[in-house]
């Protein structure tokens, strides 16, 4: 082996290890403006465009113009094993397309080099798998009850440096003990599915929605913090809507919710103390509709 190929394998190796050290930098950080600056330079080392080269277009191509240039961990079979556009369905795995075979086999070093990125790229996209599964509660698509807990701890040490303040409303679903005792619990996940989609089709974009308990839920909404006016006309919306889901199911007894509100603020002792005010509120609601709905 001559000494000019002997320096242009250690070269390679030496790019493939500070690859490596950057995606585990990138992935103790969880910095997502990092991980696109990334990929967006490794990206930019190649001047292959699967998309142009086979002529396809944005409607059956997810990798159209996109700034990774590597269709194989965007559209095709190498991005977590799924087939995303019909190039890749008509070959049937990557590693069998002319291009790539053009690319990644050109020289044994170029070759691990890519096999290194798709895995850097699969363990990427597992990571954020695991994260939406530790967060999202699995039926309604909602954040749970851990990342509440923990986003409002991050609040509060915000609240407590900068004097602002966010509005929490916690909500209950009434009668809701009667949709899984007389129709069955099948029933009751739909009609906990169907309000998760009226709470964020009502809420604006910065407020944020956390199923909290079997039919409770909490509503965090910023930049409402001079009154809770918002809070409430937000409340006044819901119900509104879950009027009209009444009139268009098929349960026989019409259902409702109940609410309570307040402040998490510097002057508020915990978060704790915030939460048991709401609850107590929306107790207190609750009772008050007693007279014309059954109990939950």
């Amino acid at each position: 082996m001559t000494n000019k190929m002997t320096m242009k394998i250690q070269s390679q190796f030496k790019k493939i290890q500070k690859e490596l050290r950057y995606f585990i930098e990138l992935s103790l950080q969880e910095d997502e403006l990092s991980w696109d600056d990334w990929i967006s330079s490794i990206s930019s080392k190649i001047d292959i465009k699967c998309w142009e080269e086979k002529k396809c277009d944005h409607k059956q191509c997810p990798a159209y113009l996109h700034k990774c240039r590597r269709c194989w961990i965007i559209a095709g079979t190498m991005c977590g094993g799924e087939v995303h556009g019909k190039f890749a369905k008509i070959h049937g795995n990557c590693q069998e397309c002319e291009i790539y075979q053009r690319v990644v086999y050109a020289e044994p070093a170029q070759e691990i080099e890519e096999h290194l990125i798709v895995l850097i790229h699969s363990l990427k996209c597992k990571q954020e798998e695991l994260k939406e599964i530790a967060i999202k509660d699995h039926l309604t698509g909602l954040f749970n009850r851990r990342h509440f807990d923990n986003y409002m701890q991050h609040e509060y040490n915000k609240i407590k440096r900068s004097n602002s303040a966010l509005t929490v409303m916690m909500i209950d679903i009434n009668n809701f003990k009667q949709i899984n005792d007389i129709l069955g619990h099948a029933k009751g996940d739909e009609v906990l599915k169907e309000y998760s989609k009226i709470f964020q089709s009502t809420i604006r974009e910065s407020d944020i929605v956390f199923r909290v308990g079997g039919d409770e839920f909490i509503i965090v909404m910023h930049e409402c913090c001079d009154n809770k006016s918002y809070a409430e006309a937000l409340a006044s919306r819901i119900d509104a809507k879950i009027e009209h889901w009444n009139h268009h199911n098929d349960i026989e007894f019409d259902l409702s919710l109940s609410y309570g509100i307040s402040m998490l603020t510097k002057a508020v002792s915990d978060i704790q103390h915030c939460l048991d005010e709401a609850d107590t509120k929306m107790y207190e609601d609750k009772r008050n509709k007693k007279n014309t709905q059954p109990s939950a």
